[in-house]
C-alpha cells in the first residue's frame, strides 16, 4: 500500500480492514481478537494517536508488564561504492565536481554549507554552517571551477548560492533570501499561484501529490482525493521503487539474486531491495527502520553518489540524477539538466559570469550576472527581472540608465565614464542594497534635495571611492536613512558641508574616507552617529573624541594617522616642539630688531669718506633689509605661538575655524613672504661681494640707488609670490595648523605643483648660485690673507665680505637640504613624521634665531682678527725703523 505522502505500506498478513475516518486518517484493526492497533497519519492531518510511531509495518506493542522479543539485528543497509561515472546524455558531467569524501555535487553547490562539499572534515552540519561563514567561503576551491561569491543572509552569518535566492523557498534562517522578492505575475489561464508565489500547472491542484514547495496546491482538498493503493502481495526478494508519478511499484526478482542491483540496497530485516536516495531521507522504508539508522555524517559518504543539498543526508545513485523526475528533498538532482549556457558565459547554476554581450532576455531565471568589460547596457536587462547582483564594471558606460529592475540588490557600475547619478536612476531599483560606483569621472553626488524622495531608502552599502569630488554636502546622506556602509576614499574631498541632517543617517555603521584630506569640515560631525563603529581617515581629527560619538567604544575603531604637529588637544602635539618654538619665537623677535637697531645707529654715526659710504652703503642695505625680514618672519611666529595658548586643551574643535580664519592666512603670507625674501636678500649679497672684490675697478658695482632699486623689486617679487597662491580655491594656507605647507612629505597636498616648483625647483636654484658666489670669495678671501697689504678700501671690503660669509651659509645649507629633500619626497622616498615635524617645528625657525647671533660673531670674529692685523703691522714697522 501506500499513503497519501508518498510513503511505502509493505504487505501485513495480520491487517485485516481499512476503515477511513476523517481527513486523511486511517484506522488500522489486526486479528488480535478484533483490538485496535492504532490510527496511521497521513499527509499533514494530525491527530492524537493511540499508538504514535512513523514506522510503515506496524507491529502491535506488548502488553503492559509483557517484554518484547528482541532479536539479533542483521548488518545495516551499506552503500555500494561507485566510481564516479558519466552521467550519459542527460546532463554536462562538467557541471558536476567531486567533493573531498568522494560524493558528486552541483558545481555551484560546492561551497554550499548545505551540500557538505569543501567542508572540514570531522564537523557535523550545524558547526559546518559556522565554518563556511568565514571571509574565504566566496573564493572556495573548487576543481577546473570559480564559484562567483554567494548571498549573504541578512544574519550575515549563512550564505546561499544565488541560484536558490527567489525560489520560493526558505534557504536562510531568517527567510531574507524570500522576504524581498517580487515575481512576475502568474497566468490564470493555466496556471496556480501558491502562497509562496509560485507558479504551477492548474492541472496539478488537489491531485495528490504537492507542487507547490509550501504544498498550497493540496490545501483544502477533499479528503477523497486521498490515494490508497491496494497491491498483490509479492514477497521478498522483490524491488521497491517509486515511479516519476510518485507512485509504488513492486517487482519480482528471481529467488537466486542474493544482493541488490547497484543502484538499491537491501533492508536487512525482510530482504526488500530500496532505492539508494531512500537511504536516510526522513521516512522509514524498511520494516524495522533500518534504512534511518546511523544517519548523520557519515552517512554523507557515499563516494561516487549525488549528495542531495539539505540537512538530510540522501545520497542518489549516478543513474538517478537527471533521470526525469526528482528524488532529492529540494529537487536539486533534476536542475539545469535540459538548460544551455550562452557560448559567451561560464554558467553554474543561475549564476552567469559573462566576458562578451549576450541575449541575456533569453535567459529570464538568471539571479547573478557578472558581465564586466562586456560592454552590455541596463537597457538589455529589462527581461530579467529576478536578477538580484548585476555587474557591468569597465562597459564603458556613460550614463547610469533608467532600468526597472525589481529585485536588483547589488549594481556594481565601477570604472565606467558615467559623470553624474541622480534619484530618479534609482526609481526603477527599488529593492537596491548596495550601489559600487568607484572610479567614474563623477561630478555630482545626487541632489540635496531629489525630486523623488526617498527613492533609495534601501540602500545599505554606497561606494564612491576614487571619483575625485572635492566637496562633499553632507545633505545627500539623508536620502539614504538605512546606509550603514559608506566609501568616500580617494575622492580627494577637501571639505564637507551643510551637517544639520546627518543625524538622519542614524544606521551608518562604516565610514572610510582615507585619500581625503578634509581641511575643512563641521565640528562634531560624526557625533549623532551613534551606531558608528568603524572609520578610516587620513585625517587624525576625525578619531579625536571630541569628533566621535559618545558611544564610540574606543579609538581602536577609528583608523587614522597621528598628525605630524598637532594633537586633538594642543596645536604642539609634543613639548619639546613647543618650547622650542616658544625660544625661537623671543630669541628670533630680539635678536633680529637689536640687529637692525644696531645696522641703523652704525650707519647714522658713521664718518667714512663719501667714496667710502658709497662702496658699504649697499651691503649695508642688503642686511638691514635681511633683518627686517627676520622680522617679520618673527612675528608670524609669535602669530602660532599665541594661537597655541588660545586653543591649548581644546584645539580640534577650533582647528577649522583657526586654519580659515583670516589670521592664518596672514600669518601663512608672512611665512612665505619672510622665506622667499630672505633667500633673494642673501643671493644680492653675494652677488655684491663678488662684483666688489672680483671687479674692483670696473662699473659692476652696486650703488646706493641700484641697491635701493634691487631692494625694492626684490619686496614686491616676493610679495606678489606670497599672494600667489590666493588666486586660487587651494586653501594653501590651512593645510598645517602652521598656516603653511608640509614640507618633505611624500603625501599629495594642495598646491602641490607651487610647492614644489618654488621650494625644489627656484629656491634650490638661488642657493647653488649663492654657494657658488661664495666659493668664488672664499677664493678670494685664500689670496689675500693679510689684508692690511692693501688699501684702506679694500681692507674694508674683505672684512665686510668675511663678515657677512656666516649669515650667508645660514640659509644657505638650510634651503638645500629642504630642496633636496623634497625632490627625495617627491619621488616616493618616505621620511618619518619625527623628521617632517622636527624641520617644520624647529629647524626652520632656527635659521632665524641663529642669522642674528651669526651676524654679531661674525663681527666679533672680525674686529679681532682686525686688531690682530694691526698688532703685527705695529711690530713690523717697529723692526723696520731699527
Amino acid at each position: 500500500m501506500q499513503w497519501q505522502d508518498s510513503t511505502v505500506a509493505y504487505y501485513l498478513d495480520f491487517i485485516k480492514d481499512i476503515t477511513r475516518l476523517q481527513c486523511g486518517h486511517m484506522t488500522v484493526e489486526g486479528d488480535f481478537g478484533g483490538k485496535k492497533v492504532g490510527l496511521v497519519r497521513l499527509g499533514s492531518c494530525y491527530i492524537v494517536l493511540n499508538m504514535w510511531s512513523y514506522t510503515l509495518c506496524q507491529k502491535p506493542m506488548a502488553e503492559s508488564g509483557q517484554t518484547m522479543t528482541t532479536t539479533v539485528r542483521p548488518p545495516l543497509p551499506q552503500f555500494t561504492e561507485v566510481a564516479r561515472t558519466t552521467l550519459q546524455n542527460r546532463t554536462d558531467s562538467d557541471s558536476f565536481v567531486v567533493c573531498p569524501r568522494g560524493h558528486l555535487v552541483h558545481s555551484f553547490l560546492a561551497c554550499d554549507p548545505s551540500s557538505a562539499c569543501f567542508a572540514a572534515d570531522n564537523i557535523g552540519f550545524s558547526s559546518r554552517r559556522e565554518s563556511w561563514a568565514l571571509p574565504s567561503y566566496s573564493s572556495c576551491d573548487v576543481n577546473m571551477t570559480s564559484l562567483p561569491p554567494s548571498f549573504t543572509c541578512a544574519n550575515g552569518a549563512d550564505h546561499v548560492p544565488y541560484t536558490f535566492v527567489c525560489d520560493h523557498r526558505q534557504d536562510c534562517l531568517d527567510n531574507s533570501d524570500e522576504d524581498f522578492c517580487v515575481y512576475p505575475p502568474c497566468n490564470v489561464t493555466w496556471q496556480f499561484q501558491c502562497r509562496s508565489h509560485q507558479c504551477v500547472p492548474v492541472t496539478g491542484k488537489c491531485d495528490g501529490n504537492a507542487d507547490c514547495h509550501d504544498k498550497t496546491d493540496e490545501d483544502r482538498c477533499e479528503t477523497g482525493n486521498i490515494r490508497i493503493l491496494r497491491k498483490p502481495a509479492i514477497m521478498p526478494p522483490a524491488l521497491v521503487t517509486i515511479d516519476s508519478s510518485g507512485s509504488l511499484m513492486v517487482r519480482m526478482i528471481f529467488s537466486t539474486v542474493t544482493s541488490c542491483p547497484q543502484t538499491y540496497f537491501k533492508c536487512p530485516s525482510i530482504g526488500y531491495c530500496v532505492p539508494v536516495f531512500l537511504r536516510c531521507n526522513g521516512v522509514n522504508d524498511c520494516p524495522e527502520k533500518e534504512d534511518e539508522e546511523d544517519c548523520g555524517a557519515k552517512s554523507s559518504e557515499c563516494p561516487g553518489y549525488y549528495r542531495c543539498r539539505g540537512v538530510l543526508d540522501t545520497c542518489l545513485h549516478p543513474d538517478h540524477v537527471c533521470d526525469g523526475w526528482p528524488q532529492c528533498p529540494q529537487l536539486d538532482d533534476e536542475m539545469f539538466c535540459n538548460s544551455t549556457c550562452p557560448a559567451e558565459c561560464v554558467c553554474l547554476g543561475r549564476s552567469f559570469v559573462c566576458r562578451q554581450s549576450f541575449e541575456a532576455h533569453s535567459y529570464p531565471e538568471v539571479r547573478f550576472l557578472d558581465a564586466e568589460a562586456s560592454g552590455m547596457k541596463p537597457a538589455c536587462l529589462t527581461a530579467n527581472v529576478l536578477l538580484i547582483h548585476l555587474s557591468l564594471a569597465n562597459c564603458d558606460l556613460t550614463d547610469f540608465g533608467n532600468v526597472t529592475l525589481q529585485n536588483l540588490r547589488s549594481l556594481d557600475l565601477n570604472g565606467n565614464r558615467i559623470r553624474a547619478v541622480s534619484d530618479v536612476h534609482l526609481v526603477g531599483l527599488s529593492k537596491l542594497e548596495t550601489l559600487f560606483l568607484s572610479a567614474n569621472p563623477l561630478t555630482s553626488l545626487f541632489a540635496s534635495q531629489p525630486k523623488h524622495g526617498l527613492s533609495a531608502s534601501k540602500l545599505t552599502r554606497l561606494d564612491f571611492s576614487n571619483v575625485e569630488i572635492h566637496s562633499f554636502d553632507l545633505r545627500v546622506l539623508s536620502q539614504f536613512p538605512n546606509l550603514q556602509t559608506l566609501n568616500l576614499s580617494g575622492c580627494g574631498i577637501n571639505s564637507m558641508t551643510n551637517p544639520a541632517r546627518v543625524n538622519l543617517v542614524s544606521k551608518l555603521r562604516v565610514l572610510d574616507v582615507r585619500g581625503c584630506p578634509l581641511y575643512l569640515f563641521p565640528a562634531g560631525m560624526l557625533k549623532p552617529l551613534n551606531r558608528l563603529r568603524t572609520v578610516r581617515s587620513d585625517n587624525y581629527k576625525l578619531c579625536c573624541r571630541a569628533n566621535l560619538p559618545d558611544r564610540f567604544l574606543s579609538n581602536r575603531e577609528c583608523e587614522a594617522p597621528q598628525d605630524k604637529i598637532a594633537s586633538c588637544e594642543d596645536l604642539f602635539k609634543s613639548n619639546v616642539h613647543r618650547v622650542s618654538w616658544y625660544t625661537s619665537t623671543s630669541m628670533s623677535l630680539v635678536g633680529n630688531i637689536a640687529a637692525l637697531a644696531t645696522r641703523i645707529i652704525l650707519n647714522r654715526t658713521s664718518r667714512q669718506s663719501r667714496e667710502g659710504r658709497s662702496g658699504q652703503q649697499s651691503v649695508n642695505l642688503f642686511v638691514s633689509s635681511l633683518f627686517v625680514c627676520g622680522c617679520v618672519h618673527a612675528v608670524y611666529m609669535a602669530v602660532i605661538s599665541i594661537a597655541d595658548a588660545v586653543f591649548q586643551g581644546s584645539y580640534v574643535l577650533k582647528d577649522t575655524t583657526w586654519r580659515g580664519s583670516a589670521l592664518c592666512t596672514s600669518a601663512g603670507l608672512l611665512w612665505l613672504l619672510s622665506s622667499e625674501l630672505s633667500l633673494l636678500l642673501v643671493c644680492l649679497i653675494t652677488i655684491d661681494r663678488v662684483l666688489v672684490l672680483w671687479c674692483p675697478y670696473t662699473s659692476w658695482h652696486f650703488s646706493a640707488k641700484s641697491a635701493k632699486v634691487a631692494v625694492v623689486i626684490t619686496w614686491v617679487g616676493s610679495t606678489a609670490a606670497a599672494l600667489l597662491p590666493l588666486s586660487s580655491d587651494l586653501k594653501w594656507f590651512q593645510q598645517t595648523p602652521l598656516c603653511s605647507p608640509l614640507l618633505l612629505s611624500v603625501e599629495e597636498s594642495r598646491g602641490e605643483a607651487f610647492v614644489f616648483g618654488m621650494f625644489s625647483v627656484f629656491n634650490v636654484a638661488l642657493s647653488w648660485v649663492v654657494v657658488l658666489g661664495q666659493m668664488l670669495i672664499y677664493v678670494h678671501l685664500r689670496r689675500h690673507a693679510l689684508a692690511f697689504v692693501h688699501a684702506p678700501g679694500k681692507t674694508k671690503e674683505l672684512s665686510t665680505s668675511r663678515r657677512v660669509m656666516m649669515l650667508v651659509v645660514c640659509d644657505v645649507i638650510l634651503w638645500l637640504v629642504i630642496g633636496h629633500g623634497s625632490h627625495l619626497a617627491a619621488s616616493g622616498m618616505y621620511m618619518s613624521d619625527d623628521v617632517v615635524a622636527a624641520v617644520q617645528v624647529m629647524v626652520m625657525p632656527l635659521n632665524w634665531t641663529l642669522k642674528p647671533l651669526l651676524h654679531v660673531l661674525g663681527t666679533l670674529l672680525e674686529r679681532r682678527r682686525t686688531e690682530r692685523e694691526e698688532r703685527m703691522l705695529k711690530i713690523l714697522m717697529a723692526k723696520s725703523q731699527r
